[in-house]
């Protein structure tokens, strides 16, 4: 009678250990192949929010208008504030950060001067182009100041009391001014024929600080003036009410 053969134990525990490492090489496979579309799902995903974001850039500046304006009235407050940042060369800040081209467009109505004390800067003069949204050479801008245009040397006068806390030249503002005033609040007078000031010296609202000029980035004679208040830049229109129409 032919006998059956009967596995020893030993031979079945071989048989299983086998049979478990089999297993475990499987689901490495598995796991790679779902680790693998797994990265490529992200990678996918990350194109696609790419995608996204330049599509809605580009969809905002081609509708323009008052909602590119609070676009880009939110990145500048939030980025790209102002020009008066601390620890940084005030030459580097204006060529690489607010480095603007001036142009005339017809200003608004400007509205009621406001009554806070302040002198105007130019004793006339026309606004050329306003605070805010602006387009040039076919592309959005945000124009951090008001330009307002002025026969040559005609005389420019601090706005507020305050202290000369910079007066340079620059390739884009030409030859600046900043004051800083006693509420903390900074303006700007840019593309000055010539500085009738030095920096440190304290002057009086209503007084002679610089002459208009044409120096710097500029296309033609004019004042831009700029308002900064808590480190940000705000309209001055304000402060000029229905002085240059």
């Amino acid at each position: 009678m032919r006998k059956q053969y009967i596995p020893a134990e030993d031979d079945l525990i071989e048989s299983e250990l086998q049979s478990e490492q089999e297993l475990t090489e499987e689901d490495l496979q598995l796991r790679k192949k779902s680790s693998f579309a797994r990265s490529q799902l992200l990678t996918l995903t990350r194109v696609i929010l790419c995608l996204l974001i330049v599509g809605f850039a580009f969809a905002a500046r081609a509708i323009g208008g008052a909602f590119y304006a609070s676009t880009a009235s939110w990145y500048f407050d939030r980025f790209n504030s102002s020009v008066f940042t601390e620890g940084q060369n005030m030459n580097n800040v204006f060529r690489d950060e607010v480095s603007i081209t001036e142009t005339s467009l017809t200003a608004p109505d400007s509205g009621t001067k406001e009554d806070t004390g302040a002198s105007l800067p130019l004793a006339e003069g026309v606004i050329t182009s306003p605070y805010g949204q602006r387009e040039y050479n076919g592309a959005q801008q945000f124009h951090k100041g008001t330009d307002i245009a002025a026969e040559r040397n005609s005389e420019i006068m601090a706005v507020f009391d305050g202290e000369v806390t910079t007066a340079e030249s620059d390739p884009s503002y030409g030859n600046y001014l900043v004051l800083t005033h006693q509420d903390g609040s900074r303006t700007l007078y840019a593309h000055c024929e010539k500085l009738l000031v030095s920096k440190g010296e304290r002057v009086k609202a209503g007084s002679p600080i610089a002459l208009v000029g044409s120096t710097g980035d500029v296309d033609g004679c004019h004042l831009h003036l700029e308002l900064i208040r808590d480190g940000k830049n705000v309209d001055p229109s304000p402060l000029l009410g229905d002085s240059y129409k």
